[in-house]
């Protein structure tokens, strides 16, 4: 932490998947958790260097954080391809949700996913703005209890972003993905 490293709470795309978490997701009196199977702070450009090992040595300390935090009727969603694999590949034993990445990395599958949604998308993209996002983000980093400084920097930084076709296509994903989950789960 005190080098900087902070999951979740730095880019525009991990605010864009707090805020479709709060708003698609959970209910009036419900919460989310997030959590990443990698355990270990680490660069993005070093991400992908012996990721399934350390995926491997991390698990357990997942399937334990999961039983401190899970009641029996959550909903597990697994962001990411590599991570949902893993998952299968260790027999998780949970049902989950695999969604999109939200990586640049990933961009191209957030054209994929609006696919025969076009309509749908196209009534939607306008029905939200970056001021939303910023909202929820601001809420979100006074809830984790970041200092003042950082919450002030970071929302700073963020307001000089906007909010890309891509970016729109990625929280129509999410919000597809979200109420599928929330109607599965009444």
């Amino acid at each position: 932490m005190k080098a900087g490293f902070r999951n979740f709470v730095s880019s525009l795309e991990d605010f864009i998947l707090h805020f479709c978490a709060r708003r698609y997701l959970c209910g009036p009196n419900e919460r989310y958790h997030i959590t990443d199977l990698s355990k270990g702070a680490m660069l993005v450009d070093r991400a992908g260097v012996a990721r399934v090992e350390r995926y491997d040595r991390w698990y357990a300390l997942l399937l334990e954080e999961l039983k401190l935090i899970s009641r029996p009727d959550v909903g597990i969603v697994a962001v990411g391809s590599m991570v949902a694999e893993h998952l299968e590949r260790r027999g998780f034993g949970t049902a989950f949700t695999r969604v999109l990445h939200y990586s640049g990395q990933a961009a191209a599958a957030r054209k994929t996913g609006i696919l025969g949604r076009e309509p749908e998308y196209e009534a939607f993209r306008d029905s939200v703005s970056l001021e939303d996002v910023l909202r929820d983000a601001e809420a979100v980093l006074l809830a984790a209890g970041l200092p003042p400084d950082y919450r002030a920097a970071t929302l700073t930084r963020l307001a000089k972003s906007n909010l890309s076709e891509s970016r729109r296509q990625l929280i129509f994903n999410y919000k597809m993905a979200f109420e599928s989950i929330r109607h599965a789960h009444g």
